[in-house]
């Protein structure tokens, strides 16, 4: 699959599902989906769960309980209403994780720093 059959899939979805099982730093799934304001339903390890603003721009689940996975998909079925609004929350989720935003903060942080040596 190529960029363009992700971006074109992303566009057409409603919900990002990402039930991982183990630890997963930054998954770049979640940002790619909050970037075309799709809300993510996730499992809550670290590394995702902190991405995750329960009923903002997401939902998350117990990983490896079926049960809240399937529950998460039912709260977005019977909350169709709320997805614009998710919509727009994962894609404000992504201000201020950009690169030039993240070379800012390093560049005050080193020269905070400087100043107390």
């Amino acid at each position: 699959m190529g960029r363009e059959e992700l971006q074109s899939i992303l566009r057409e979805a409603d919900v990002t599902v990402v039930p991982s099982l183990c630890y997963e730093n930054s998954p770049t799934v979640i940002f790619e989906s909050f970037a075309f304001g799709v809300p993510v339903l996730a499992s809550a390890i670290e590394g995702v769960s902190e991405l995750i603003q329960d009923g903002k721009n997401g939902l998350t689940f117990t990983a490896g309980n079926a049960e809240g996975l399937a529950g998460g998909l039912k709260w977005f079925v019977e909350h169709r209403r709320q997805w614009p609004e998710m919509s727009v929350a994962a894609e404000v989720s992504l201000k201020g994780l950009d690169l030039a935003s993240y070379l800012d903060k390093l560049v005050n942080l080193c020269y905070s720093e400087a100043l107390l040596v």
